[in-house]
């Protein structure tokens, strides 16, 4: 067997081959005949080279599989009711999911930052006003110098205060 870069180790390929049979039997066997024995050839040899030879295809054809052997074994725990020919167990292989990507660590929150957020949430529930007096003060900030207490006034912020206070209709 080939023991190229491009092609699946002997190992690998033994291991598959175990495997088809132990999961296949004979039927395994059955799909690849071993040709009738030339004239004063040793038949053991020449059934084995004959299994080689069709290993030696198989390996070649898995081989772009070599950095990735965990596609192998999912075509390996998928396996149809009927041995599958090596197309079949390519498009198998092919059928595994990528493995998802280690997740990163969330990034630790601005301690100074989520306090000002925090302070500002409850000075706006701690108001016993209207609940659009927020809206309106930032309304009428915004309109004066395009800020609200102390920080430029965004487009959602614009956008959110317009259509609550019913500006986008015409109504104020």
């Amino acid at each position: 067997m080939s023991t190229s870069s491009e092609s699946l180790p002997d190992r690998v390929m033994e291991r598959l081959w175990a495997a088809m049979r132990g999961n296949y039997g004979a039927r395994w066997d059955r799909m690849f005949p071993v040709p009738p024995v030339p004239p004063g050839a040793d038949p053991g040899k020449h059934a084995y080279d004959s299994v080689k030879a069709v290993q030696s295809i198989w390996a070649e054809k898995l081989g772009r599989f070599s950095a990735n052997l965990q596609a192998i074994a999912f075509g390996l725990e998928h396996l149809p009711a009927d041995p599958p020919n090596l197309p079949e167990f390519v498009a198998l292989c092919n059928r595994r999911p990528d493995p998802k990507p280690p997740a990163l660590p969330a990034p630790e929150p601005d301690k100074a930052k989520v306090a000002e957020a925090l302070a500002m949430a409850r000075s706006a529930f701690a108001r016993k006003g209207d609940h659009l007096d927020t809206l309106r003060e930032l309304a009428e900030s915004d309109a004066r110098d395009g800020t609200f207490r102390g920080r430029k006034v965004t487009l959602a912020q614009r956008q959110t205060y317009r259509q609550a206070l019913g500006m986008d209709r015409g109504q104020a």
